[in-house]
């Protein structure tokens, strides 16, 4: 993360402001370039607002999934598309992202030494953290997600970024249960 990584342990008020300041100044800068879903969810207001049940802030990982398929018969590429599926932060709603068309992926890479990985102990994936969205060198949105569990980071570069929320009424939703609706 370019913008606000490390953020959550800053001390100096000002430091933060200044990195948000900017990070806001570089979605503007960037705005006519992301898909319309994209551009829809790194600019929403409560995708940054930890009192409104849409944000990701200290949601939950349920599923993630990862698809590929062909891409034709005469054509030997593939295209993988991934889900994430999490609990929202107050338990009241589902949060799904779709990534399709994904491009580049990483998910659970250490920012610190590999080698001192055996010291973590994965019981989860913790809440979420923060999030960054950028554009790749290419002109992709890509989207980095960090986790308080383990230095735990994901990074998707895909054609766009989709973001759905489902608030529960009275029964558990599944990534199946939220493609029927």
């Amino acid at each position: 993360m370019q913008y606000l990584s490390g953020l959550s342990n800053l001390e100096d008020i000002n430091e933060f402001q200044t990195r948000w300041k900017a990070y806001y100044r570089y979605l503007e800068e960037i705005s006519g370039y992301l898909p319309t879903e994209a551009r829809y969810f790194a600019q929403a207001e409560w995708h940054w607002d930890h009192i409104d049940h849409r944000c990701p802030h200290d949601s939950w990982l349920e599923t993630l999934e990862i698809k590929e398929y062909p891409t034709n018969n005469a054509d030997r590429r593939r295209r993988v598309d991934i889900h994430l599926l999490l609990l929202g932060p107050y338990h009241d709603g589902y949060i799904s992202l779709y990534y399709p068309d994904v491009r580049c992926y990483r998910v659970g890479t250490f920012e610190s030494n590999p080698k001192d990985s055996g010291n973590c102990s994965l019981e989860g994936h913790g809440d979420w953290l923060i999030d960054e969205i950028v554009l790749s060198k290419d002109g992709y949105p890509v989207h980095e997600i960090q986790f308080d569990s383990c230095e735990l980071n994901w990074y998707i570069e895909a054609h766009n970024i989709v973001y759905e929320w489902r608030p529960i009424q009275g029964e558990a939703c599944s990534l199946d249960r939220m493609r029927e609706v």
